[in-house]
């Protein structure tokens, strides 16, 4: 695939995917008789991972110590499994968080009167 259709399924900008590239983390694509790039699948692959290792919260540096145990066929190293398990800690606290707001605005909306009569009364008091 080239340049604009792997920027497309793979939700990356194209200056994204160069650096990824020029930092390693990406293999260089093939280039045709054009010079053009020609993307495989096994690149949108990665690239998706990369982009989901991102929005899970792990740096490019953590993700290229992924990538290496795997592009060495070898389990997770104790650390990378260390980070993941921690991520996976953060992102439950960040649930447990998104509940209580869930909670808190939906117990406003049903006492919204009563909330701004106390509202009123508070500001009436400064």
């Amino acid at each position: 695939m080239n340049s604009k259709e792997f920027v497309a399924r793979s939700g990356l900008a194209i200056s994204t995917v160069r650096y990824y590239e020029k930092i390693g983390l990406l293999p260089a694509p093939v280039r045709g008789d054009n010079n053009y790039r020609s993307y495989e699948d096994r690149h949108l692959i990665l690239a998706r991972f990369i982009k989901d290792m991102t929005l899970s919260g792990f740096s490019l540096k953590d993700i290229g110590v992924f990538l290496e145990d795997l592009r060495q066929k070898q389990d997770l190293t104790d650390v990378a499994k260390a980070n993941l398990r921690d991520r996976l800690v953060e992102i439950d606290q960040q649930i447990a968080q998104l509940g209580q707001l869930k909670t808190f605005l939906s117990a406003l909306l049903e006492s919204q009167s009563e909330l701004v009569s106390q509202l009123a009364e508070l500001q009436d008091q400064l």
